[in-house]
């Protein structure tokens, strides 16, 4: 247990129960902010086309959301002592529920933007059926898909071998049929992060992996990072193998971060933020988008101003929202 989540404070409201775990979280779901906000800017024209805005793109979806994968495969294990019923409702509640509710409230935003949305959601195009999954919910559609058959498979068999050939059989698969194009792609983005959470799953098996010089895990991020961006297009196993090696090494720096008593007062509130991923997921655009309009409607087109107040407010925004929300016991009515 790191000295960081036992010696700090804890925030009111948000207990961290396992505060590297939740730093990781914190790091990827600012990464997600981030990236969506960077994304909009650049549809918008407030960025323009220099490599360094795609090189910045490339390096932050590198592995941000395989993170949340990982993340999930790391506490997957105990699951499969559930019964099939409760396993499957249970991922019913946690994924589809949120997915069909912030479906219709994004598309409701997005009407309500009208033209000065990115893209615009003509009145007739509300999306009253939420699957196939649209926008940013591809994650939570992803994450049921590896969640079933990851349940199936630890079922059948729970050797650390059987998990390897799952990893390896997916990445053939997204290979396969990614060039016949016979899956919807939120299944091919499902099969592309399989390995990302059996990796989560083996080193909860294998806790040891974590316990390694950071240097190490800095000196794995870095090279991977110059690789994906510096190399052509690669391949789906090369970009899974870089992929791994990046994400596993956010996730080994995010325990040494949490591990250094030194730093325990920043950890923590940074971590206890980690516990609210989800909303901040679900809703973080739709705080987002109004702050980059709203900026260019006053003649704002700075792109730091934009970088800066967008993610503040994707991140602030629904935080308050999750916090007043859970004061209100609304929290699993918006599936929070």
């Amino acid at each position: 247990m790191s000295v960081a989540a036992t010696d700090a404070p804890a925030v009111p409201g948000l207990p961290v129960r396992d505060t590297p775990v939740e730093l990781a979280r914190f790091i990827g779901i600012v990464l997600v902010v981030f990236g969506h906000t960077w994304r909009g800017l650049h549809r918008s024209g407030v960025l323009g086309t220099d490599p360094f805005v795609m090189a910045v793109d490339a390096a932050i979806y590198l592995f941000h959301m395989p993170l949340f994968f990982l993340i999930s495969g790391f506490f997957f294990e105990r699951a499969l002592s559930k019964t099939p019923e409760n396993f499957v409702n249970g991922r019913i509640r946690r994924l589809l529920y949120p997915l069909v509710i912030w479906t219709w409230l994004f598309g409701l935003a997005k009407l309500a933007a009208g033209g000065a949305a990115n893209v615009p959601l003509a009145e007739g195009g509300f999306p009253w059926n939420p699957f196939p999954p649209q926008w940013q919910f591809w994650f939570l559609w992803a994450l049921f898909a590896v969640h079933l058959t990851a349940y199936a498979t630890g079922r059948l068999s729970n050797r650390t071998g059987t998990w390897v050939a799952l990893a390896g059989f997916a990445v053939v698969a997204h290979w396969g049929l990614g060039h016949l194009e016979l899956l919807h792609w939120t299944y091919d983005t499902a099969l592309y992060n399989l390995p990302f959470f059996v990796a989560g799953l083996l080193l909860a098996r294998f806790p040891s992996l974590l316990s390694g010089p950071v240097w190490i895990a800095l000196a794995v991020y870095v090279a991977g990072q110059a690789a994906f961006i510096a190399l052509p297009p690669i391949g789906t196993v090369a970009a899974v193998a870089i992929g791994l090696g990046v994400t596993v090494a956010v996730f080994r720096m995010a325990h040494a971060l949490a591990d250094c008593p030194r730093l325990a007062d920043v950890i923590v509130p940074l971590a206890a933020i980690g516990t609210l991923s989800l909303p901040i997921y679900l809703a973080h655009t739709i705080f987002a988008a109004p702050t980059r309009i709203g900026l260019l409607q006053l003649g704002l087109t700075d792109p730091l101003t934009h970088i800066i107040f967008g993610t503040l407010a994707g991140l602030t925004g629904p935080i308050v929202m999750a916090l007043t929300a859970r004061r209100l016991g609304l929290s699993r009515v918006l599936g929070l």
